[in-house]
C-alpha cells in the first residue's frame, strides 16, 4: 500500500516534471511508482483473467504510468487514478484483440469466398476488399508506399510504426499522408462492418 508520504512525493516529482520535462525526473518517478504499478496492473489483469509474460507486463506498466502521468490530476489519490489507468489500459487491449481477429477473420472469409464462389453470384465483400486495391493501383508509386505502410499500421493497432524509406518525401509529410490514409482505411472499414451487420439482421427479420 502506497503511503500518504510516498503520494505526496510522487505529486511533488509529478508536478516538477510537468514543469521541466526532464527525462532523468519522469524515469526517478517510474522507479518510484513501479512496484505499486505492477500491483495495480496484474490486479487489472487477474480480474479480466487475462495472462502475460514478464515482458510484456512491463511494457503495460511503462503505458500505463505514461498514459497516468499525462492525464492525471491533483485533486485525486495516485493509487486511485493509476489503478483506474491500469484497468483502463488492459480493456483497451483487449479490445484491440478483439478488432483484430474480426478483421483477420473478416480477411479469412474474403478469401475464401474468393476461391469458392467465382460465379455470377460474386463474392460481395471481396467487391469491398478489391475496391481497397484498386485505389492503392490508383496512387502514385511514392504514395502507394505510404498507403501499405497505413495498411500495415492499420491491421497490427500500430500507430507508432517505423516509417518505410521513401523517396524524396520528408518526414512530417509521410506521417500525414499515412494519417489520412489510416482514417480512409477506417471509414472504409466501418462502413463495410454497417453492410454486413445490415444485411445479417435483414436475412435474421
Amino acid at each position: 500500500m502506497m503511503t500518504v508520504s510516498t503520494q505526496r512525493l510522487c505529486q511533488v516529482l509529478i508536478a516538477n516534471y510537468r514543469i521541466t520535462a526532464c527525462s532523468d525526473m519522469r524515469d526517478h518517478l517510474f522507479e518510484l511508482m513501479k512496484p505499486y504499478l505492477l500491483i495495480w496492473l496484474k490486479s487489472a489483469l487477474r480480474s479480466r483473467k487475462e495472462y502475460k509474460t514478464s515482458p510484456e507486463i512491463l511494457s503495460m506498466t511503462w503505458d500505463v504510468f505514461m498514459t497516468g502521468l499525462i492525464s492525471y490530476d491533483f485533486k485525486d489519490a495516485i493509487p486511485q487514478h493509476f489503478s483506474n489507468e491500469a484497468a483502463r489500459i488492459v480493456r483497451r487491449e483487449i479490445k484491440t484483440r478483439q478488432r483484430t481477429r474480426r478483421r483477420q477473420q473478416s480477411l479469412s472469409d474474403t478469401v475464401e469466398g474468393d476461391f469458392i464462389d467465382r460465379g455470377d453470384g460474386y463474392n460481395r465483400v471481396l467487391d469491398d476488399t478489391l475496391a481497397l486495391k484498386e485505389f492503392r493501383e490508383f496512387l502514385p508509386d511514392d504514395y502507394r508506399q505510404v498507403f501499405e505502410d497505413a495498411i500495415t499500421a492499420e491491421a497490427f493497432e500500430n500507430s507508432r510504426m517505423k516509417r518505410s524509406p521513401v523517396s524524396g518525401f520528408p518526414k512530417h509529410r509521410y506521417y500525414e499522408a499515412r494519417r489520412i490514409f489510416q482514417w480512409f482505411i477506417q471509414f472504409f472499414m466501418n462502413q463495410k462492418e454497417r453492410k454486413t451487420n445490415g444485411k445479417g439482421m435483414s436475412k435474421r427479420g
